[in-house]
């Protein structure tokens, strides 16, 4: 038997699931500033931070924090609510972006695998 020792780096965000050994330089966009054609945008807490809305009232970027306990979700309006609702309701701008405790998260999360070979 080989015994082989390597190491993986986790991904980044479900949904863009970017490889951060490929893509994880500061500033890189993973997801660019946008909103979703579907009825509801749902966004969970993530361990690795860079999820960030927009203000539409003052046109603000804000990170997106979660408190540390409990199980809360972020509800944005998505491009079908908008339309429905004549655009009372206007859909959510969000972006991802590797940012510097996006690193710091990364950096601490650096798994070593072991595989076993039959040679």
């Amino acid at each position: 038997m080989t015994r082989l020792h390597t190491k993986c780096r986790p991904h980044i965000l479900a949904p863009t699931a970017s490889d951060l050994a490929k893509y994880g330089k500061k500033d890189t966009i993973l997801a660019g500033f946008h909103t979703d054609l579907n009825f509801l945008t749902i966004h969970g807490r993530s361990r690795y931070p860079g999820l960030n809305i927009w203000a539409r009232n003052s046109g603000k970027r804000i990170p997106v924090r979660f408190p540390p306990t409990g199980k809360y979700l972020l509800v944005q309006a998505g491009k079908q609510l908008e339309h429905l609702s004549g655009g009372l309701i206007k859909a959510g701008f969000h972006e991802v972006v590797v940012n510097e405790a996006t690193l710091q998260v990364s950096s601490s999360s650096v798994v070593p695998l072991h595989f076993e070979l039959n040679t």
